[in-house]
């Protein structure tokens, strides 16, 4: 796991991003670098996401659903199962079968990789207000 930013107050959001693509965590890199008052914290595991989850005030998961250690639809189901915190999940599977699993886990939106950055900062604007 790995910090964009050292710095935490109050009027700081935490967003969780859980991806083990390298190529899609330097592009998220790039675009928390616009959002001023964001913590982003990094995982590549699920196990340790549901660590993160359940130790820190998350406002927002961005989630793979392939992931090297547990399914991301077994992360999701946690996350929804414990808080209504806003879950993205993002994959490279353009198959209806993985929206539809993500959308009966309780994803609130489903992006499709390539990761297309307007519509990606659209969706963290509207759940970081």
């Amino acid at each position: 796991m790995f910090n964009q930013a050292g710095n935490k107050n109050n009027n700081y959001k935490t967003i969780l991003v859980v991806e083990d693509d390298y190529t899609s965590i330097e592009l998220y890199k790039e675009i928390f670098s616009f959002f001023k008052t964001v913590h982003v914290m990094y995982t590549k595991y699920g196990k340790e996401a549901i660590e993160l989850f359940t130790s820190c005030r998350v406002n927002l998961v961005i989630l793979d659903i392939k992931l090297p250690d547990i399914d991301g639809i077994e992360v999701l189901e946690f996350v929804k199962s414990i808080s209504s915190v806003p879950v993205i999940v993002q994959t490279a599977h353009t198959k209806h079968l993985y929206f539809y699993r993500a959308k009966q886990a309780g994803c609130d939106e489903y992006i499709a990789k390539p990761i297309n950055i307007g519509e990606t900062i659209a969706l963290i604007n509207k759940y970081m207000k």
